[in-house]
């Protein structure tokens, strides 16, 4: 068995200013994420990992920033594309009824020239099969709520269209296992608990 911790970035510019960021660069954590990563450095405090992997996304390295881990970087656990909606405030998209609509039916609607919720549950578990060695225990892999969310509700066996069910807070920790039975929940969301406590 595996563990599998699952690290949401802080908070960054984007987040701030209500902005899709999507993979958009030059997006730095904000003064908020920055005191998150403060507070994650003490929730860290004693935990080792056999692999750290994380999104290649800006907002994702800089979370890791202060851990001092070897990071390898795994492209399957970056942000979703959100196509022509990237950059955009969501604001104005949930004016939008193509907004509406994903939000009616998240599992069966496309981001504009972008991915469907599908795509990126199938790259994530690909992933996950890729890069996991079979010998580690522990891993942290530093990605994006959606990718959070998506891998959460694999586990839970349940609909793509429940994901806006789950909340994933900017720089909270949710953890899953992987077993030969496959994938199970074991914490979602959390934003307090000591990382070393879980560790197997």
């Amino acid at each position: 068995m595996s563990r599998i911790f699952l690290l949401r970035h802080a908070h960054s510019v984007a987040n701030a200013k209500g902005i899709l960021a999507g993979r958009m660069e030059n997006i730095p954590l904000s003064k908020e994420g920055l005191d998150q990563r403060s507070r994650l450095s003490s929730r860290f405090s004693g935990a080792k990992f056999d692999q750290v992997l994380s999104s290649p996304i800006q907002r994702c390295l800089e979370t890791l920033a202060e851990l001092n881990l070897k990071v390898e970087i795994a492209d399957e656990f970056q942000e979703v594309h959100y196509g022509d909606w990237t950059g955009k405030k969501t604001s104005s998209l949930m004016r939008n009824a193509a907004w509406r609509e994903i939000h009616k039916n998240p599992a069966s609607v496309r981001f504009p020239n972008g991915e469907t919720l599908p795509e990126v549950q199938t790259r994530a578990l690909l992933g996950i099969d890729k890069f996991l060695h079979n010998k580690s225990k522990n891993i942290l892999i530093s990605t994006h709520a959606d990718v959070v969310k998506v891998l959460i509700l694999h586990a839970l066996g349940t609909h793509l269209n429940n994901i806006d069910k789950v909340s994933i807070d900017n720089a909270s920790i949710s953890i899953i296992d992987r077993t030969k039975e496959g994938l199970r929940v074991i914490k979602v969301n959390d934003t307090s608990a000591n990382v070393k406590d879980f560790l197997i």
